[in-house]
């Protein structure tokens, strides 16, 4: 295989199981169903306190929205895309397929076509102009699809966001090895059926190996690269103390009345981040919200390995949104606004280099196509932003619960009225594999959404 590299150093430290990601210690209990609250829960009185003081915070310029765009989409192969949505993209006047999982169309309404970044950029200005407020968006973006999303940006005028309101900085793109057959094996739902026997036989042969093709390295660059960038300075000068995050694939987490209600209990806990939370289907893997010598954080299921807990059994799973006050990344990071603002660049990369170090080591076997066509299962080192919950001193973590789209339930059962209430409550439907367009519930659910961002209301 001329294509591939040697086993390199970073390889032998993989293949010796020195980047293998250490077990959970310490007094560790799993949720419960009634260990986290729910904006429901609040009185009446308690709820539009809250909902004032987090459009109070968004009216003063103090918070930024912030959408992770830069994953390969190792699940959804874009050489992939389902007849709908290849005739969705020439509808929208594209004729190229996009390398970018955010560019992939979501919908149709009115004779346009929608898709993630479009629905995201969309939600935050239709939200700031209901309050008459102005905000810093910022998208995370990778070195693979950065020009990419600049250019929809311009030919979409960022959905009418002003130009100096929306940034982006850049996830840099990182060395891939062949996995071990332990580790693929472990991963073997990211793989379809018919092509994972020879990635094992693949695995068996050239497990540590380089591979040509690069990619991001996991979610975690987002909190490393906004400090190494200079973004979080660059909000910190600009008064901002909340930046909401979430995965570009998550639509139903809009920003609206409910987000800012969510923000008005973070700002009076004093919290340094809030979690969205919801309850997991049984048997699905994904981070688990736990207690850890009785705080709340994130655990991954590599750190569940050789412990008497699973992930599995914890009540919630982690939504991979969130609301985050800019304290938290100076606490994780081991400095201050001050050593940030200094505009000393340098200093900003080792900032960013001692944080990281802080954080467990991730390794998850996903597909990769090789160029003659086969697919292998391929690791990276990687980070994960959620398991920051778990890294810094003395942090506070809030946790709500919501609803997914397994809550659902059966909406076609149900009225017009009661359907578009029931969907509109979902705060958790990602679109993780090409199936997800062919699941009817996923998709009515994604209408309703799609179509309140577009003109519905977001109170």
């Amino acid at each position: 295989m001329s294509s591939l590299g040697s086993i390199s150093p970073l390889g032998k430290r993989y293949l010796n199981g020195d980047m293998k990601q250490k077990p959970l210690r310490g007094n560790i209990s799993l949720s419960s169903k009634d260990d986290v609250r729910r904006l429901e829960a609040f009185s009446d009185s308690d709820r539009t306190r809250h909902r004032d003081l987090g459009i109070e915070a968004l009216r003063a310029g103090r918070v930024a929205f912030t959408v992770l765009a830069a994953g390969a989409s190792s699940r959804m192969s874009l050489n992939d895309l389902p007849t709908e949505v290849v005739e969705m993209l020439k509808r929208s006047g594209k004729h190229d397929l996009p390398l970018s999982k955010a560019l992939v169309p979501v919908i149709e309404r009115a004779g346009k076509v929608y898709n993630f970044l479009d629905l995201f950029l969309l939600n935050c200005r239709r939200y700031l102009e209901q309050y008459a407020a102005r905000a810093k968006t910022v998208i995370f973006v990778s070195e693979m699809n950065a020009d990419e999303i600049r250019r929809h940006m311009e030919f979409c005028d960022r959905q009418g966001l002003p130009e100096a309101d929306v940034l982006d900085f850049v996830q840099p793109i990182e060395l891939q090895m062949v996995a071990t057959v332990a580790d693929l094996k472990k991963a073997e739902s990211n793989f379809k059926a018919e092509t994972f026997a020879s990635a094992e036989s693949f695995s068996v042969e050239y497990a540590g190996n380089e591979l040509p093709q690069r990619k991001p390295a996991g979610h975690g660059e987002f909190l490393h690269q906004m400090v190494a960038s200079g973004t979080l300075a660059r909000l910190l000068d600009d008064g901002v103390e909340f930046i909401s995050v979430r995965n570009i694939d998550n639509t139903a987490a809009v920003l609206d009345d409910n987000w800012s209600e969510a923000l008005g209990w973070m700002i009076s806990q004093e919290s340094d981040i809030l979690l969205e939370v919801s309850q997991r289907p049984e048997g699905q893997q994904g981070g688990a919200l736990i207690r850890a010598n009785g705080d709340w954080r994130i655990a991954e299921d590599p750190s569940f390995d050789g412990t008497e807990w699973k992930a599995k059994d914890s009540f919630y799973m982690n939504n991979a949104v969130a609301i985050i006050a800019l304290k938290y990344l100076l606490k994780i990071y081991n400095t201050t606004a001050e050593e940030v603002l200094s505009g000393d660049t340098e200093l900003w990369s080792e900032i960013a280099d001692r944080g990281q170090r802080k954080f467990p080591m991730l390794i998850e076997a996903k597909p990769v196509v090789l160029d003659d066509g086969q697919v292998v299962g391929a690791v990276i080192p990687e980070t994960n932003m959620w398991e920051s919950t778990g890294v810094g001193n003395d942090l506070i973590v809030t946790a709500l619960a919501v609803d997914s789209d397994r809550n659902a339930g059966d909406l076609f059962s149900l009225d017009a009225t009661e359907q578009q209430r029931i969907a509109e409550r979902v705060r958790f439907s990602p679109t993780k594999n090409w199936s997800d367009y062919s699941d009817e519930r996923k998709q009515l659910i994604a209408r309703y959404i799609a179509s309140r961002i577009v003109d519905g209301t977001l109170a």
